[in-house]
């Protein structure tokens, strides 16, 4: 409850004025509504929808394109809040000519596509359909971040020309990227309650053009990518002292 709470105090204080929002959360038949009924949040039941049905908890989010016309489509987790920060990268985005975003903020963002800092424009809405339609995700028992793998192997091959990076660590080959501030606290994407890392050497590192086929071979564990990134790191550095 405190997260929506959160989300109220942040459509009135955060939010600009400039754009109209519309929230909207997927939920099953086992939330009491009534909750929620004073908070300005559109709900769409899975069990109500054939499309969703066999679709996994992850993934019924991304199914809102089908649901509501909006001019951009951010998808977010619930326990996280939108900062002004976002707003100012998200609004270079919107005055770009590509139609798809993502934003990477900590050392930990390692899929090519963050589930919950992943961004669309209407322009770009028939495609992610026809993915959606055409591939859809039913698997929900083969890893915990089963929808950041679906995304990194049925829809980023499709959009990477389309798609804008903003990342402050890690940029995969041939991305189009900005490069942001880096930070280890009040990071976009990161948990409201608890959105602080630990120091680490990586801090403050930024790896160009880090390879897709890396990322399939480790099997998408953030443990092996990360040693592989300490592994090019200290090879970079090794080749400085010579």
């Amino acid at each position: 409850m405190k997260q929506f709470e959160l989300f109220t105090e942040y459509f009135n204080k955060v939010l600009n004025s400039e754009y109209e929002f519309n929230m909207v959360v997927y939920i099953d038949n086992s939330v009491d509504l009534s909750y929620f009924k004073d908070l300005p949040i559109q709900f769409i039941i899975n069990a109500d929808h054939v499309l969703l049905s066999d679709v996994p908890p992850k993934m019924w989010r991304f199914y809102n394109i089908f649901f509501t016309k909006a001019d951009v489509y951010l998808f977010r987790d619930s326990d996280s809040v939108i900062s002004k920060r976002e707003l100012s990268l998200l609004k270079i985005w919107f005055d770009s000519e590509y139609d798809y975003n993502v934003i990477r903020d900590t050392r930990l963002h390692l899929y090519p596509i963050m589930a919950g800092t992943f961004s669309v424009k209407q322009s770009g809405i028939e495609l992610m359909k026809n993915v959606l339609s055409e591939n859809p995700c039913l698997v929900k028992n083969r890893k915990h971040f089963y929808d950041q793998i679906y995304l990194a192997e049925i829809l980023y091959p499709k959009i990477i020309s389309n798609l804008l990076v903003f990342s402050n660590f890690l940029v995969f080959e041939n991305e189009h990227y900005i490069k942001t501030d880096y930070r280890t606290k009040d990071f976009i994407g990161g948990y409201y309650l608890n959105n602080e890392l630990e120091t680490h050497w990586h801090d403050f590192k930024f790896i160009e053009n880090f390879p897709l086929k890396s990322l399939k071979m480790s099997n998408y564990s953030t443990r092996l990518i990360l040693g592989y990134i300490s592994y090019i790191l200290l090879k970079k550095r090794i080749s400085f002292f010579k």
